[in-house]
């Protein structure tokens, strides 16, 4: 009798030669593949970069120093929109500058950029004045006089109104002056005695046009000769009438030579100026 084993196993089937892995939603498309057939762009630039790995359009980068994501230097120029707002760095009004009029000047040669005024006159009065147009019936402020030569006691710096002559400076209401001789006079009135200016020597004015006070120094002396009087607390000026002033200067018969330097703000003031009180504009 045959005998025969009969195995139990049961009957072997096929493996797969590949196993297929779980598409997952974070997996990235595989490079090589078409991401886009066509891109459009609203507005189009020849400039902007298209990530194909990702398929992802790239952000424009703001401005020439940014960088794209990926890290790579956005190297081309970037051309800002003008709007109504923006104003070109080179383009920084001009600012005239105040200084004596030659228009106005009498018996005078005006020099240092028309900052310097020397008489020329041998009779009657010579003078150097602000433009008229730069007269002010407003406003606070504050101005030097440089004593560049001076030999006459009655040569005077301080400021006129526009129908003022130079011989006006002999005192009347159209003046407000500082005598050589230091004595500050109103309306044809002495006032304040500051003490004699000699050559080198910087009469300081500060001017309030709106309360009608002016105050007056010697280099870097006391205001109106006041330990007291203080243009920036409005204290111890000197009250005059109403009206548009612009700085002046002028000089007796016979001051041939003697001259005088203006300070609206141009320069650094000698003496510093007093709070609230700005340049002559």
């Amino acid at each position: 009798m045959l005998v025969c084993n009969v195995s139990l196993r049961p009957p072997r089937r096929t493996i797969a030669a590949d196993l297929a892995e779980a598409i997952e939603a974070t997996d990235a498309t595989a490079t090589g593949n078409v991401v886009f057939a066509t891109l459009v762009d609203d507005p189009a630039s020849v400039a902007e970069i298209v990530d194909a790995y990702l398929g992802e359009g790239m952000l424009e980068v703001a401005t020439a120093t940014d960088t794209i994501d990926s890290g790579l230097a956005y190297g081309t120029a970037i051309a800002e929109a003008a709007s109504a707002t923006d104003i070109q760095d080179g383009a920084v009004s001009a600012v005239t500058a105040i200084t004596f009029d030659p228009a106005t000047t009498t018996n005078a040669l005006l020099s240092n950029g028309n900052l310097t005024a020397t008489a020329t006159g041998t009779s009657g009065f010579s003078g150097a004045r602000v433009a008229p147009a730069a007269a002010r019936a407003t406003g606070k402020f504050y101005f030097e006089f440089t004593i560049v030569t001076s030999s006459s006691s009655s040569n005077a710096v301080g400021l006129l109104t526009p129908a003022a002559v130079y011989g006006d400076f002999a005192g009347t209401a159209l003046c407000l002056r500082v005598v050589m001789n230091g004595i500050v006079s109103l309306n044809g009135s002495s006032l304040v005695a500051l003490g004699a200016f000699a050559n080198g020597d910087i009469a300081g004015i500060a001017i309030d046009l709106g309360a009608n006070l002016i105050w007056c120094r010697k280099n870097a002396g006391n205001w109106n000769a006041s330990g007291t009087a203080n243009p920036a607390t409005a204290t111890g000026g000197l009250s005059f009438t109403a009206a548009s002033y612009a700085p002046a200067a002028a000089w007796f018969a016979n001051a041939v030579n003697d001259a005088y330097t203006i300070n609206v703000g141009a320069t650094a003031y000698a003496n510093a100026a007093p709070s609230g009180f700005g340049n002559w504009t």
